[in-house]
């Protein structure tokens, strides 16, 4: 048999290979991780977050009755309607500011006349005595019959004087010449008065309480005749200058007056009256003019005039003298217009 295939095929069947014993796998070598769907040659990225699918949740409830959920609502209602009875019952304390209390109130209250008014009407509206609406626009009321539509008022807030405070004024100078109280004064908060020894020149309080008070000579008013300037002013008193406007005298002129009656140099309106004896002008009075023109008028020995006070040119509003900054009995003598200090002589004959 194995003679017959030899013949056949011309060659000997190659001899089988030794069988050879398997031993350990090599180790392998891991270059890349190769993800199925990612082809071999796609760069790998190093893992730097994990993202996880959302899980989708199911919720079991578990069984209610019928009657548990009815139970649930008609609780439900109870509780509610305790609660709205017990908002109903509350009584809170609360305190609502009251529009007249002081600290909510300012000085004064600005009105504009119009069709109709009367100052009875506006005074009960403010609530304040019709003679306060009278005294604290005296530069506006002429009459109290009769009123001019688009004039503005001041109305005091309560009842009271405002008073423009001047130079030199002091709190007990103001409450005296208005008759009033000081602590009323300092009390009120709109004055915001913090210290009640230092006042400034322009400000205006609120005097509470205090009345427009009628100087007692105001029965006997005496009136000078006297030349008049083109300007309208006439001399307060007539002597000599002893100190001329300019620069060692930049505020007016000093007249030589030995305690002697001293005139309106024009007519006007008293927007000051008093001062202090012992220093700078001394007792002393301003009067605004129409036109922008103010005169004041320095060192007097008594003031015959009171605050608000409307004067005619002439007449006789106190008498001279040597209170205050001074070397003798005169009169310093200024014309203010416009706000700035001019050189008298040009607006006198």
């Amino acid at each position: 048999m194995v003679a017959a295939l030899v013949l056949a095929t011309g060659a000997l069947p190659a001899p089988e290979p030794p069988a050879v014993e398997p031993g350990p796998p090599p180790p392998l070598e891991l270059q890349r991780l190769t993800i199925p769907g990612l082809a071999a040659s796609a760069r790998v990225s190093e893992a730097r977050a994990i993202e996880a699918l959302p899980v989708p949740l199911t919720v079991i409830t578990p069984p209610v009755e019928a009657g548990e959920v009815l139970l649930a609502e008609d609780r439900t209602g109870l509780t509610l309607a305790a609660f709205e009875a017990e908002q109903r019952e509350a009584r809170a304390q609360v305190e609502l500011p009251d529009a007249r209390a002081p600290q909510a109130l300012p000085k004064f209250f600005r009105y504009e006349i119009s069709a109709g008014d009367t100052i009875s009407a506006i005074a009960q509206r403010f609530g304040v005595g019709s003679d306060f609406i009278i005294w604290n626009n005296i530069h506006v009321v002429d009459d109290a019959d009769l009123l001019t539509i688009g004039d503005v008022l001041r109305v005091p807030s309560i009842e009271g004087i405002l008073h423009d405070v001047r130079f030199g004024q002091t709190l007990t100078e103001i409450a005296d010449i208005y008759e009033a109280d000081v602590q009323d004064i300092i009390d009120f908060p709109a004055n915001a008065i913090t210290d009640p020894n230092t006042l400034t020149e322009g400000d205006t309080l609120l005097v509470v309480g205090g009345e427009r008070i009628p100087p007692p000579w105001q029965s006997s008013i005496v009136i000078v005749a006297r030349e008049e300037s083109s300007t309208g002013f006439i001399w307060p008193v007539v002597d000599l200058i002893t100190s001329y406007f300019g620069p060692t005298h930049p505020l007016g002129i000093d007249i030589n007056a030995p305690y002697v009656p001293v005139a309106a140099s024009q007519s006007g309106q008293v927007v000051f009256a008093g001062g202090d004896a012992c220093c700078s002008y001394g007792l002393y009075v301003d009067i605004v003019h129409a036109g922008g023109y103010e005169t004041r008028y320095g060192h007097f020995s008594e003031i015959y005039v009171s605050i608000g006070e409307t004067v005619a040119q002439g007449q006789i509003i106190g008498v001279s003298g040597n209170t205050g900054r001074s070397t003798g009995p005169h009169v310093h003598f200024e014309i203010r217009r416009n706000g700035y200090v001019v050189n008298p002589l040009r607006f006198l004959p």
